[in-house]
């Protein structure tokens, strides 16, 4: 049996809508241009990583700009501006505190049987107040929607993590970064409610979760379902097509407009997506 190589990103995918997974990951089709919120956060995460790992907003924020100055004046809310304004508020405050021994980009490969691994890239790995733990920076123009639990990417990063850098990673921390138009040095105001008064928050937000021994095992179970649903479809050439996602609650899947063409499906392909593959290993995207 051939051996399949999965990663959150693909698994998400999978859960999301059998058909999405399958457009995508075995058709190895694409958007024919790259999502200004992919861009936004992919460019914000490469410039977040000198701040972490040497407390350097100056390059995390040049950093940045190179990533992104090709997609600005495409969204009026992620800018350049507004990036910029992100890293260093994020910097100025002092999000890093209680880190230590910092490491970012840290990937592993997880075999969970002779035919199934899995694989993901740790944002940041360190000690958080003296404890092993590790980070994932989420950024959002809706972070109240963000749910941590339960939430597998967490429970796959820290099984990865403790097979990779010791049993003892007990700890994973989601920073989620609100990018909101009305912010303004890291801070945005709530308007009052009622008899509630205004007031003034971060944009930043840590979310602390571990996860038991029983909730790894019944994951693990969980995947290796994962794997068994994804070979069925292979086997039997029939995807499921999870309709109720189609308009998710972070707006349109990327494949509504051809799922929407009945018949026409296949020329709407050819006309408006691009043939690409994912490398789970890299965690990136490959023109064909």
């Amino acid at each position: 049996m051939e051996k399949q190589i999965l990663d959150w990103s693909m698994i998400s995918s999978a859960g999301y809508c059998f058909e999405r997974y399958h457009l995508a990951h075995v058709l190895n089709w694409g958007p024919a241009r790259t999502a200004t919120s992919l861009a936004f956060g992919g460019g914000l995460h490469k410039g977040l990583v000198p701040i972490a790992k040497i407390n350097d907003d100056i390059i995390g924020v040049r950093t940045f700009m190179q990533e992104y100055a090709p997609f600005d004046g495409m969204d009026d809310v992620r800018t350049l501006e507004k990036g910029e304004e992100l890293l260093r508020a994020y910097s100025e405050q002092d999000r890093e505190s209680g880190w230590s021994e910092v490491q970012t980009e840290i990937s592993f490969a997880l075999d969970l049987s002779p035919t199934l691994t899995v694989c993901g890239k740790i944002d940041k790995f360190g000690l958080k107040d003296g404890a092993k733990a590790i980070q994932d920076w989420k950024t959002s123009t809706q972070p109240w929607q963000f749910v941590a639990n339960p939430n597998h990417q967490a429970t796959m990063y820290l099984l990865g993590a403790q097979t990779l850098l010791g049993p003892e990673v007990q700890d994973f921390y989601f920073e989620l970064l609100g990018v909101f138009m009305n912010s303004g040095n890291g801070y945005r105001t709530i308007r009052a409610k009622g008899s509630e008064p205004r007031r003034t928050e971060s944009v930043f937000q840590a979310i602390h979760v571990q996860r038991s021994p029983r909730q790894m095992e019944h994951f693990i179970r969980q995947l290796h379902g994962w794997d068994r649903k994804i070979r069925e479809c292979r086997e039997e050439d029939c995807w499921e097509e999870v309709t109720e996602n189609c308009n998710g609650k972070y707006g349109l899947c990327l494949f509504q407009t051809a799922c929407m063409a009945g018949d026409g499906k296949q020329a709407v392909l050819e006309a408006m997506y691009v043939k690409v593959k994912w490398d789970p290993i890299k965690g990136e995207s490959i023109k064909l």
